[in-house]
């Protein structure tokens, strides 16, 4: 399936898993924030491409989960997780391995921070979940 990159590339990964709304639609292509997982299968043709330019250009258009099957020179896969616009390698494989994929997970929102909130007033400085804690003498 191809994949828009912010109007700047439309690519092809070798194996595409795109969200349900994505996949129902009848375009030739899908936006990246609809990619879920995004596969690449190396050779020595590809080499180049799919560990330097695809990473890069997957990472700037913000798709999460990148994987890659490396063929040479002994096969592995390579999992990655974008973390501060950049990939983490999550796992580093020796194939053949067996792979269970549960696409909802990837499609599950990232969890949030905790609820913070500033202000300048003294009894809101301490908004957190939770009990409220006012700063100042206790009223009887």
């Amino acid at each position: 399936m191809n994949v828009n990159l912010g109007g700047r590339a439309l690519v092809t990964p070798d194996i595409t898993v795109v969200t349900a709304a994505a996949a129902a639609g009848d375009r030739a292509f899908v936006d990246a924030g609809d990619v879920l997982l995004a596969v690449e299968i190396t050779t020595a043709d590809t080499a180049v491409n799919n560990r330097v330019t695809r990473p890069a250009l997957y990472a700037e258009a913000g798709i999460g989960h990148p994987w890659r099957l490396d063929l040479e020179p002994a096969p592995y896969l390579w999992v990655g997780a974008l973390e501060g616009g950049v990939y983490a390698t999550v796992a580093r494989v020796p194939v053949p391995v067996a792979v269970q994929l549960d696409p909802a997970a990837l499609a599950a929102p990232p969890p949030r921070p905790p609820f913070t909130r500033s202000s300048s007033r003294a009894e809101d400085r301490s908004a957190e979940i939770g009990p409220r804690v006012r700063e100042g003498p206790s009223r009887p």
